[in-house]
C-alpha cells in the first residue's frame, strides 16, 4: 500500500490534469440565446406559439417572449444549453426593475426552486417597465 504522502499529490494532479482537459476542449463555453435560437426553441413546441413581444436580455443569457395568447415563455442559457420554460401567472413571485452601469435590470423572482430568479439587462428602462407591467398584469 502506498504511503499517503504519495496518494495525496498523485490524487491533486489528476484532479488538475482533468480540469485542465475540460477547460482546453472548451468546457468553458457558455450557450447565446438571440432571435433566431428563441425561434427554434420556440418552434419545438407543440403546437409553436405565434410570438408578437420579444425581449432578449443585453448578455444574450435570457430571453422573454409573449403570444398572440398572451402566454410569456422564458428562455436561458444554461452552461452550453438552451432552456426554455413557459411561464405560468402564478409562477412570478415578483418583478422588479433597477439600475445599474447606465442599463435597467428587469429582475424576476421565480417560485422555481432549480431557478428562483433570472435577471435580463434592457437596453432602456421604459423596456423594462413595459415588460415589467405585462407580467405583473397576469398575476
Amino acid at each position: 500500500m502506498l504511503p499517503i504522502e504519495i496518494l495525496l499529490p498523485v490524487a491533486a494532479a489528476s484532479v488538475a490534469l482533468v480540469i485542465a482537459i475540460i477547460w482546453m476542449l472548451g468546457g468553458r463555453r457558455t450557450a447565446r440565446l438571440d432571435e433566431a435560437a428563441v425561434r427554434a426553441l420556440l418552434a419545438a413546441e407543440d403546437p409553436p406559439p405565434d410570438i408578437v413581444h420579444l425581449l432578449i436580455g443585453q448578455d444574450e443569457r435570457a430571453a422573454l417572449a409573449q403570444d398572440g395568447a398572451g402566454q410569456v415563455w422564458l428562455a436561458y442559457a444554461h452552461g452550453d444549453r438552451t432552456n426554455l420554460r413557459p411561464l405560468a401567472a402564478q409562477d412570478i413571485r415578483a418583478a422588479v426593475v433597477r439600475e445599474r452601469s447606465g442599463s435597467a435590470l428587469l429582475e424576476l423572482r421565480l417560485r422555481d426552486v432549480a431557478r428562483p430568479w433570472q435577471v435580463l439587462a434592457c437596453t432602456d428602462r421604459a423596456t423594462a417597465e413595459c415588460w415589467r407591467e405585462r407580467l405583473v398584469a397576469r398575476r
